[in-house]
């Protein structure tokens, strides 16, 4: 499981197609009531800004959400994405403060 708070920074990850990456675990606390708030998380192909390759809702726990990029959500990926979390709060507005990079490589298959 990866935990980080909402302000915080994200490592470089790397996955091969078709991998379940850990949870992650995002806690908002600093923002206060959570009620009303929804979180997704979103993956762009750095080739194409703005545009959306994968669009995930996360689920609410106490303090804040989790979601996890299962082998169906990464098996149709291939390359790097700006993955970041979109949190919407109870009156609609967006607030996107955690990001990073996801490296997706294809998978060899074996005998």
């Amino acid at each position: 499981m990866q935990t980080f708070k909402f302000y915080d920074t994200m490592p470089t990850m790397e996955c091969l197609q078709g991998d379940t990456l850990d949870t992650f675990r995002i806690y908002v606390n600093d923002f206060g009531d959570l009620e009303g708030c929804t979180m997704q998380l979103i993956l762009e192909d750095k080739q194409l800004i703005g545009t959306a390759k994968k669009i995930k809702t996360c689920t609410a726990i106490d303090g804040g959400f989790e979601v996890r990029l299962t082998s169906t959500d990464t098996s149709s990926l291939h390359g790097t994405y700006n993955l970041h979390f979109r949190m919407k709060d109870a009156s609609g507005l967006s607030h996107r403060k955690l990001a990073g990079i996801l490296i997706v490589r294809p998978a060899v298959q074996g005998e």
